[in-house]
């Protein structure tokens, strides 16, 4: 009887997220990382040159993810997965690289001195709702100064009192917002400036339901506002129902939890159960398994698949495509992509 392979080659995510985890860290660490699209330093700026450039990074990973092919290829199935968690490693720093790609002469965030800025843009996201407060998340197009029109780039996070009906993805709208730069933090502290950058924020505000006007258009992705439509049905059709009842359903079915009282919230949060509010493992892996099941169940109806096809391998990729669109009406927040990708075998 032939051994039974390793537990890290027979399930490769064992190894390769620490690896891209440990890729992460390394390029935390060491800071040595310029994006591609890096300018050189300025001579007397005391920047320190790049010792690692990103694209001899891209060049070695291209080429270890290539090395891995052909190693499995020959059943080289230990050192093909060696090799791969070397590039996931690398793929790790170039994500941190991104995080920390150079502002644009244009990027809004340069302007955070200003008392005030006339911006133009588009919605990124949903509304967001704090209790009485909502929080906007505006793809900047255009900055208004001293009468002129000029060009601009960001994201800028706005928050404002109360709500304005009628807001979504794609939301076209020109803001008179009091910019607010996000502000460093002491050695060893929590550095939220550099998490909220990471997300592509480098400039926060604030404003009045006076100061928003709602221009015609729609910005935006078509895949993702298609998705929002799909969300706005669902919505619509659960605020239909009445009760607390409406609120918990709208959590655990699309990932909003605006409708659920904060006393409940807090009990729930109390008793240890809260997390079920969140889209999560638990969520996808009800998902992942009834789509799995379907799909073998469809495939049961022709038997001669079954004898030229891996039955489980054909399901578990069927079941991908419901995993990742519930994913997507859910919200698609950090928590519910690492839970579906956790929630299907690999």
């Amino acid at each position: 009887m032939p051994a039974r392979p390793p537990a890290w080659v027979s399930r490769p995510c064992l190894l390769l997220a620490p690896a891209f985890a440990l890729g992460i860290w390394v390029g935390h660490q060491s800071g040595r990382v310029a994006p591609l699209w890096a300018s050189p330093p300025v001579p007397g700026s005391g920047e320190p040159a790049s010792a690692l450039p990103t694209a001899a990074l891209v060049l070695v990973t291209l080429f270890a993810l290539l090395l891995a092919f052909f190693l499995r290829r020959r059943g080289g199935a230990q050192g093909a997965l060696a090799v791969t968690a070397g590039a996931f490693v690398l793929l790790g720093v170039l994500a941190l690289s991104q995080a920390r790609r150079p502002l644009p002469p244009d990027h809004i965030a340069h302007l955070a001195d200003r008392p005030s800025l006339l911006v133009e843009g588009w919605l990124r996201r949903p509304p967001e709702r704090f209790g009485e407060r909502t929080r906007l998340t505006l793809e900047v197009e255009r900055v208004f100064e001293q009468g002129f029109e000029r060009r601009a780039t960001g994201t800028v996070r706005v928050g404002m009192a109360g709500s304005v009906p009628g807001l979504g993805y794609g939301t076209r709208l020109r803001l008179l917002l009091r910019p607010r730069a996000i502000p460093d933090v002491p050695p060893g502290a929590f550095d939220a400036r550099a998490a909220v950058a990471r997300t592509g924020i480098h400039l926060t505000g604030l404003v009045t339901r006076d100061g928003l006007i709602r221009l015609s258009g729609q910005g935006g992705s078509s895949v993702q506002a298609a998705v929002e439509r799909v969300r706005d049905r669902l919505r619509g059709l659960l605020d239909q129902g009445g009760g607390v009842g409406r609120g918990v359903v709208k959590a655990l079915l699309i990932g909003e939890r605006d409708g659920i009282p904060d006393p409940l919230q807090r009990d729930l949060f109390l008793i240890g159960v809260g997390h079920i509010l969140s889209i999560s493992g638990l969520h996808l892996t009800l998902v992942a398994w009834l789509s799995s099941q379907a799909a073998l169940a469809l495939l049961r109806l022709v038997p001669g698949l079954l004898l030229r096809l891996p039955a489980r391998k054909v399901a578990t990729l069927l079941a991908l495509g419901p995993v990742l669109g519930y994913a997507a009406v859910a919200g698609a927040e950090v928590a519910t992509l690492r839970s579906a990708v956790m929630a299907l075998p690999c």
